[in-house]
């Protein structure tokens, strides 16, 4: 607790780390709560248009050597390269990237890291029909909502993950 006082969690896909912390320090009677900061999503931001956001192909498309790459040490060594990167690409716009994603009021610092803000921006406050597509562009979810914009934020911001329609096991 006293180590990471004051401090900013940051991890490659974060909430995957971060998970391990906090299921630890509940089981001595502790909530652990940290401000984060994710590199998947800052690299997205910062260095758009990779074609993957994994850390060993990340890091290898802009010059960061990692060797032993799943291994705790050479993962977190190669993280902080990687970090150190994002804030010196950053610091030209005023670390507004680094800022945003640490402002807890903004749902866009926790949208998933592979949708685009303005994606969400652009739905309409209408009623209508919306569905949701997987990485082979194949439709696994179709829903209907009196205002789509709310009701697509409603699935990404799902109390628990279990409860996200596309999470559901479906026979097609």
């Amino acid at each position: 607790m006293n180590f990471t006082k004051d401090t900013v969690f940051v991890a490659h896909n974060v909430n995957f780390d971060f998970g391990f912390f906090k299921k630890e320090f509940a089981g001595v009677g502790i909530t652990y709560l940290r401000k984060k900061l994710c590199t998947v999503r800052l690299s997205r931001k910062l260095i758009p248009g990779l074609p993957s956001y994994s850390l060993g192909r990340l890091t290898r498309s802009i010059g960061i050597e990692l060797t032993g790459a799943h291994r705790a040490q050479a993962d977190t060594q190669a993280t902080v390269k990687l970090f150190n990167k994002l804030l010196e690409i950053d610091a030209i716009s005023g670390y507004e990237t680094m800022l945003k994603a640490l402002d807890v009021t903004s749902k866009e610092a926790t949208l998933p890291p592979h949708l685009p803000a303005e994606d969400i921006t652009a739905l309409p406050e209408t009623p209508g029909v919306y569905f949701f597509k997987n990485k082979a562009d194949k439709i696994i979810y179709v829903g209907k909502a009196k205002n789509i914009k709310k009701r697509v934020l409603s699935h990404l911001y799902a109390k628990v993950l279990k409860k996200l329609p596309w999470r559901r096991k479906h026979t097609i």
